[in-house]
């Protein structure tokens, strides 16, 4: 197996920012959440982060793109997480597929890349 410099572990959804510990043993992440939820959040789990990473989160839901950020490392992380999102205004969120997307970039160039499918019923 070749050498991998940093990357992403696991990206996933939630209705809230989740605990570290809970993102590190797989527990935060959802499949499925209602149209009430109180916020729609999606976080990236990495490894290998350097000085002047970023990690790209984006959310597109079935309305289109929902939500983007770009969060720059400053210092170096052997491992580490982001999170972003919106908090559900009195409306429900719109019913569909959300896709989340994260990625870490180092010098200009993704070197990892996932994403993940949630259902909003």
């Amino acid at each position: 197996m070749p050498y991998q410099p940093g990357g992403m572990l696991t990206v996933g959804f939630s209705d809230n920012v989740p605990d570290y510990d809970a993102v590190k043993d797989g527990s935060a992440a959802r499949r499925h959440l209602p149209s009430t939820a109180p916020a729609l959040v999606v976080f990236g789990y990495a490894f290998g982060g350097r000085t002047d990473d970023e990690m790209l989160l984006i959310i597109d839901g079935p309305n289109g793109l929902f939500i983007q950020e770009t969060v720059k490392l400053n210092r170096n992380r052997a491992r580490f997480f982001h999170a972003i999102g919106k908090k559900r205004s009195s409306a429900p969120w719109p019913v569909g597929t959300y896709r989340g997307i994260v990625s870490l970039i180092r010098d200009e160039q993704t070197i990892s890349k996932q994403s993940v499918e949630l259902m909003i019923e």
